[in-house]
């Protein structure tokens, strides 16, 4: 029951950075993207290396799109005139935070659960 609330500690980052892109791809309706990001989330129930390295694949993808999005909104907001520092603070942060959940693999107990 440790291991698993451990585990399950160390993939928050991860299950959060999925979860906050989906509700960014809910917005536009974009369901095949979803249901993308649904495989993500239960790959991460299977104890395999393969499974590990498509989640870390999908977070790397995830960042590129979250630097898209600023970047499209940065530049609309400067465009027009509108306030655009908090957002593009806000923004590094979801940049950083979801780059940073690709390296939760590298720690010894999800090394172990995926065989890395």
């Amino acid at each position: 029951m440790k291991k698993t609330a451990i585990t399950f500690a160390l993939l928050l980052p991860a299950i959060i950075s999925l979860l906050v892109l989906a509700a960014h791809f809910l917005r536009y309706g974009d369901i095949l993207v979803i249901g993308a990001i649904i495989v993500l989330l239960l790959l991460l129930l299977i104890k395999h290396k393969i499974s590990a390295r498509i989640v870390q694949l999908g977070l790397l993808l995830a960042t590129v799109e979250w630097i898209g999005t600023a970047h499209m909104l940065i530049s609309y907001r400067i465009d027009y005139g509108y306030p655009w520092t908090r957002l593009a603070i806000i923004m590094g942060f979801v940049i950083l935070f979801t780059f940073a959940s690709i390296f939760i693999f590298k720690t010894k107990t999800l090394r172990e659960r995926y065989a890395l």
